[in-house]
């Protein structure tokens, strides 16, 4: 199913944190071109940004961490829905994709380092 590929849900959790660091660069180039007062303050904001996603980001990873773990590591690597009490083979009820529950545990444990 996934082999060792990345489980989506942590990809796509990726994805958005460089996309906010990206923003974050981002203002603070801008910062740099603002005439008057506006570099101090743009940089003060480029920084909350790129602080405050990183801690979001890591937050969101915790939580996906114990939710793993609390379901046994038998979590949709595509959605993160919880899978307990489904057959060994079967199709995610949130997303449709389908999975055995040996390939997911497998997965989970080598991205989480278990």
């Amino acid at each position: 199913m996934f082999g060792s590929r990345m489980p989506r849900v942590i990809w796509r959790q990726r994805r958005i944190f460089i996309a906010l660091l990206a923003v974050a660069g981002l203002v603070l180039i801008l910062g740099q071109y603002t005439p008057g007062r506006w570099p101090g303050r743009v940089t003060v904001i480029a920084q909350l940004l790129g602080f405050g996603s990183a801690a979001l980001f890591f937050l969101v990873r915790r939580r996906l961490r114990r939710r793993i773990r609390s379901a046994d590591y038998e979590v949709c690597a595509h959605c993160a829905y919880p899978l307990c009490g489904l057959p060994e083979e079967h199709n995610c009820p949130e997303c449709g994709t389908p999975f055995r529950k040996q390939e997911l545990r497998e997965i989970w444990r080598e991205w989480l380092g278990q």
